[in-house]
């Protein structure tokens, strides 16, 4: 019997340690949808954290986002307040500045300006 208690507890001293080695403890938590809600191919995404002046690389590649499709958005850094620039096929962009993609699971891209023609802001 006495071995029954040591093995519980091994087991418990084991847990933190698991969940430490994950790398998933305290990370940010910045993944998304991307939404062509448009009637245009987005060919273009670029993501960046908000407090930087690069874009980076367009994490689409070679691929496009059709109209009504989405993408899955992992950024490789861990901030959550991030920038975004799309472009569309014939012309245009959207920017969405200042994003905290840490309490979203979605960002929809491609909608018409509501009345008045207002734009998101344009940034850098």
């Amino acid at each position: 019997m006495p071995r029954l208690p040591i093995l519980a507890l091994a087991c418990l001293s084991a847990l933190p340690a698991a969940a430490q080695g994950t790398g998933q403890v305290g990370a940010a938590q910045n993944r998304f949808w991307l939404v062509n809600e448009g009637t245009r191919v987005v060919e273009t995404v670029f993501v960046s954290a908000a407090r930087e002046s690069d874009w980076g690389p367009d994490i689409l590649g070679a691929a496009v986002l059709p109209p009504g499709r989405r993408a899955w958005v992992v950024p490789n850094f861990a901030d959550c307040m991030l920038d975004l620039r799309v472009t569309f096929e014939g012309g245009g962009e959207e920017r969405r500045m200042g994003v905290d993609a840490c309490r979203l699971s979605q960002i929809v891209v491609g909608r018409e300006a509501p009345a008045g023609g207002a734009r998101p802001p344009a940034g850098r």
